[in-house]
């Protein structure tokens, strides 16, 4: 060990006699505060702008200021790593074998290994310096920023020197490979850039996508930058410098032996397979560890979320995926195999599995057309086409394999989506109770975690799921229609916002004709133009007085047709009509916030005050 320490105090010193190392440090401060104090200033200027012209409690929610300044400086920071490694460490080994120095080394009794590892350390002594400039800017930070979020420091100088030393780990192989400090440090590069783009190739491949992914550079930082700290990404880095180090050991081996060629590349083999193996395991989601940095803890769901699965405990959660080729949303693409990896189970699903790592996952493709939701636009743009050759056009368009597509007497056997409008929807099964989880049509795709909770709650709760009744018989305004009276948008389940959406069932009564059913958890009464009839408030009044929950809604001018049933329950609209002049909009548009109190009715309206 002695060794290695003295050959990497030798290395660092050598980088100092070169101008590289110091010039390295100059333009690599210079960019950071350059880049930092920009940012710094678009933000000052923003946050002017918005306390002047919004409320006074405006904030930088959901992401924190920290979160806001520094996550851009990471990846600035990051992106500087391109250019910088490979000069630092294109003359590792290339100038031993330069100078002749080699020789001596490969004869003297010091092993290749404390050579090499002593080199490394070197390369990752000097790699603090770069920390430490990473770290000066952080201090600024503190000066400049109210309230900071020490956590996001931490893991984001975490995530920094990682991926510096893997970038100095394959440098260091890409020397020992060529004699050219220049071709080494071209290689580098290529190296580096093929890693961060090679989980972007042969997703659609079951096998190998698994492969490449776990390969891939790209993101692997990302979430350190934003304060969360993942086990799989630590042992990534480690895994992926031991690689390269251990080329590096094998390359300058295999140069002093007269060994078959076959023996030399097994011994590369070996080290791949034993890495990807350790890999394999260390991902698994049992075995990943979570460390959120962050004060707030932003990058974890809500405790009463996490409650939630605890409750399913070592019962089988199992989600299905279905796809529709032939889906009229946009969002198809998000659950292809290709974002498979990168985007469904690594953005979406990783803040469930943190709590629930055994959910097990399937994915069924399919096409069907159901002209009640998706009328005949397919029909008309392909013309005197059968759907079988409607779907491998579209297939064949956008280069994905038709054979992995269920035919729609195929699918309809497994089950039947026509209610969803066959758009792509995820099964989420529990104790024989299934729940569906919906894609919506906006550039998120996924649900988020308020949708995720009602769902579960529905799982775990079905005889606690909440019927929402929309009165009618009184020109009320219709839960079908569109337009400015319509309340389309709350049963649409294509929108994230709707009460489809929010975990309620909803149904339409009309109490003209009908009674109050049983299971209604809150009655709607809608904007009705027409006088409500005696017997449909005495029904009303009995469904209130009994403690039932009702939502009136009313429209100026009309106070005369809701004041007789209001008046029973001890209120009524008044005369006239609230007004708010402002500069930005018409009077009768008023803008006012929650009470403090909103808060304490659930954890998902956190933040709403």
């Amino acid at each position: 060990m002695r060794l290695i320490i003295r050959i990497a105090k030798n290395e660092l010193r050598y980088l100092f006699y070169s101008p590289i190392a110091w010039l390295v440090l100059l333009a690599f401060w210079m960019l950071i505060a350059v880049d930092y104090f920009f940012r710094l200033h678009d933000m000052a200027n923003v946050q002017e702008i918005m306390l002047k012209n919004s409320s006074p409690n405006w904030n930088w929610l959901p992401v924190t200021l920290t979160g806001k300044l520094f996550g851009g400086l990471y990846k600035t920071a990051v992106s500087y790593l391109y250019l910088f490694i490979p000069l630092l460490t294109m003359g590792l080994i290339s100038r031993e074998k330069n100078t002749g120095t080699i020789r001596l080394l490969y004869s003297s009794p010091t092993g290749l290994r404390q050579i090499v590892l002593g080199k490394y350390l070197g390369i990752m002594l000097y790699l603090l310096m770069l920390v430490a400039i990473v770290g000066i800017v952080m201090i600024m930070g503190v000066v400049d920023i109210h309230k900071e979020d020490y956590g996001m420091f931490i893991s984001g100088l975490i995530g920094f020197y990682l991926l510096s030393c893997t970038y100095s780990a394959i440098g260091l192989f890409m020397s020992a490979v060529s004699i050219h400090p220049v071709i080494s440090a071209i290689s580098t590069f290529l190296i580096i850039f093929l890693l961060d783009r090679i989980g972007l190739l042969w997703q659609q491949y079951d096998f190998i996508r698994d492969i490449t992914w776990f390969l891939s550079l790209q993101n692997r930082t990302e979430t350190m930058i934003f304060g969360l700290v993942i086990s799989r990404d630590i042992y990534y880095f480690l895994l992926i410098a031991c690689i390269f180090v251990s080329f590096t050991i094998i390359k300058l081996q295999s140069g002093r032996e007269s060994r078959p060629w076959f023996i030399k590349t097994g011994r590369y083999a070996l080290v791949m397979v034993v890495a990807l193996l350790t890999g394999y395991l260390t991902s698994r989601p049992v075995l990943t560890k979570y460390w959120d940095t962050t004060a707030a803890k932003v990058n974890t769901i809500p405790p009463e979320l996490q409650k939630m699965l605890t409750t399913i405990g070592d019962s089988s959660l199992e989600v299905t995926l279905y796809v529709n080729l032939l889906s009229q949303s946009s969002v198809i693409a998000f659950g292809m195999p290709e974002l498979r990896n990168p985007n469904y189970l690594s953005k979406f699903w990783d803040p469930y599995l943190r709590f629930k790592p055994d959910i097990k996952f399937r994915y069924e493709y399919f096409y069907d057309i159901d002209p009640q939701t998706a009328d005949s636009a397919w029909y008309d743009k392909f013309p005197g086409k059968t759907i079988q050759q409607i779907a491998y056009k579209v297939a064949e368009r956008k280069d994905w394999d038709i054979s992995q597509f269920k035919t729609p007497e195929e699918m309809r056997k497994i089950v039947d989506l026509k209610k969803e409008g066959n758009r792509m929807v995820m099964l989420l099964k529990y104790n024989g109770r299934t729940e569906v989880a919906r894609t919506l049509n906006d550039p998120l795709c996924w649900p988020d975690q308020l949708l995720m909770a009602s769902i579960f709650k529905r799982l775990l709760e079905p005889d606690k799921i909440s019927k929402i009744y929309f009165l009618t018989g009184e020109l009320e305004r219709d839960i079908r229609k569109l337009g400015d009276r319509g309340y389309n948008q709350q049963t649409d389940k294509s929108i994230r916002t709707s009460l489809a959406n929010m975990g309620f069932d909803i149904d339409t009564l009309n109490l003209n004709t009908q009674e109050i059913p049983a299971d209604m958890a809150t009655l709607v009464v809608a904007d009705p133009i027409t006088d409500l009839s005696t017997g449909v408030q005495t029904k009303i009044k009995s469904y209130v007085d009994a403690g039932g929950n009702m939502m009136i809604l009313g429209k100026p001018g009309k106070q005369s047709v809701l004041n007789p049933l209001l008046q029973q329950l001890g209120v009524q609209l008044m005369p006239g009509q609230l007004v708010q002049p402002s500069y930005d909009e018409t009077p009768e548009k008023v803008i006012c916030r929650a009470s403090p109190n909103v808060e304490k009715l659930s954890f998902l309206l956190e933040g709403t005050k």
